[in-house]
């Protein structure tokens, strides 16, 4: 008798393989008694149905990648230990925070980009399909890892654009687009908006801009599973008062059926436009049962409805709200059961898309 060895296929133990592809690897054992063969991944032992030296599996998601222990143990001495570092090679992704960025003449400004990739990729930088002169020290990229940045100084109205974070190797190529704009960035909801009462919902929002922000449009409708319904517009005023580039609106809807689902949607005008749409709230009255309809993150048609958004704002009509004796606010059409706490004049616009 005597205690366990081991060494592992391919001997050099390393091995890379394409991703959705089958990896295959295997450890040689000898030993007496014959060694019992485990195999270990990330700290955890990989559940197998039996005793086996050769490990096969799909590499169908690059996670997967990483050390993979062999293990041969014969109750004689220490159990023998062999390493095989597998790669799985995977075109370029990239995740950008900020698809859209908020500039003003004079200040400096940084684009963003983080490039996963193997083998490892390489990253440029393009504005509107054009290679950038990096010529001068006004524009500079640079790159930490996997963190790849152009920084901007001193910005002026022609650095307005489309710029182009682009990953390629090997295994193909990645790119992602990030908008430069002297409008607004998207309003953002803060978690203190909340619901007032039965029938009415309190909203915060924030929205960066150098310029000062000169209106607000708000969009709400009733929230339906599927999509679709008829959205209500709001011209809200900015409130005046802002001297920051960081602009803060809070903004009380009453007139709400109790206990329902709503969604919500603000963009904000500077003087150079308007902004793209805030991710969609979605939010109910008190009484609404708590389920997975609620949540203010974005789901999966989030993008589909900004699109609608921002084509539904070209082709809206506008009909102007006035006050009855009582005080109340109505449509010369048509009533609308909404009171807005902000005591100024509003337009609200009935726009329909599915």
């Amino acid at each position: 008798m005597y205690p366990p060895s081991v060494e592992t296929l391919p001997e050099s133990g390393e091995l890379e393989v394409d991703l959705n592809k089958e990896v295959i690897m295997q450890c040689v054992a000898k030993g007496v008694p014959a060694p019992i063969i485990s195999w270990r991944t990330k700290g955890r032992e990989i559940p197998l149905k039996d005793n086996r030296s050769i490990l096969k599996f799909s590499a169908d998601n690059r996670n997967l990648s990483g050390k993979y222990t062999c293990v041969a143990d014969n109750k004689i001495g220490e159990p023998a230990e062999a390493h095989i570092d597998l790669r799985i090679r995977y075109k370029p992704e990239i995740y950008v925070k900020r698809p859209w960025a908020h500039a003003y003449p004079g200040i400096r400004v940084t684009l963003d980009c983080t490039v996963s990739a193997w083998p490892e990729a390489k990253v440029e930088w393009y504005f509107n399909n054009k290679t950038i002169n990096y010529t001068t020290s006004r524009i500079v990229k640079h790159n930490t890892e996997n963190d790849h940045s152009l920084l901007i100084r001193h910005v002026t109205p022609s650095d307005s654009g489309s710029y182009t974070c682009r990953a390629s190797n090997s295994m193909g190529i990645t790119e992602k687009m990030i908008e430069l704009s002297e409008i607004a960035n998207p309003a953002v909801f803060k978690k203190e908006s909340a619901s007032a009462s039965s029938t009415s919902y309190n909203f915060i929002w924030v929205v960066d801009s150098y310029s000062p922000i000169i209106e607000y449009q708000f969009w709400f409708r009733r929230y339906k599973k599927n999509g679709g319904g008829e959205w209500h517009k709001l011209y809200i005023p900015a409130g005046g008062g802002d001297i920051s580039p960081v602009h803060v609106r809070s903004f009380n809807l009453t007139g709400l059926d109790a206990a329902t689902y709503y969604e919500a949607v603000v963009l904000s005008r500077n003087r150079y436009g308007w902004s793209h749409p805030s991710e969609i709230l979605r939010f109910h009255t008190e009484g609404a049962p708590v389920d997975s309809s609620e949540n203010s993150e974005m789901d999966g048609d989030q993008e589909q409805n900004r699109i609608a958004v921002i084509q539904i704002t070209s082709m809206s009509q506008h009909y102007l709200l006035t006050t009855d004796a009582n005080g109340s606010i109505y449509n010369r059409a048509q009533i609308l059961p909404l009171i807005l706490s902000t005591l100024c004049t509003l337009i609200i616009t009935r726009d329909r898309f599915n």
